[in-house]
């Protein structure tokens, strides 16, 4: 099963926003927005990730679902910094919330 949230994820970043993304993963196995836990909150520096010059970081969240699922859901705006990906900063991604 998490194999299939990953391909999910992945084959629809390119087009959709995370938390569309997001959404239809729930969706697909059922699951409810209040039952899953961040387990880390960051950023990464791929340079394909971000083709904008004045910002390099795209953010993202790990987390775990009460069956056991886990996943990094992606935002879809990059950050100047890493610490905008942070619980408490303007780009942090959090699907549980």
């Amino acid at each position: 099963m998490k194999y299939i949230a990953v391909m999910l994820l992945t084959l629809g970043a390119n087009s959709v926003y995370a938390n569309e993304i997001t959404l239809q993963a729930f969706e697909a196995f059922n699951i409810q927005r209040n039952q899953c836990e961040v387990q880390d909150q960051s950023g990464s520096i791929e340079p394909w990730e971000c083709r904008d010059s004045e910002h390099s970081i795209l953010c993202y969240a790990d987390v775990e679902f009460e069956n056991g699922i886990e996943m990094r859901i992606w935002g879809h705006q990059c950050w100047p910094s890493f610490s905008d990906c942070w619980t408490l900063g303007d780009g942090a991604i959090d699907p549980c919330d």
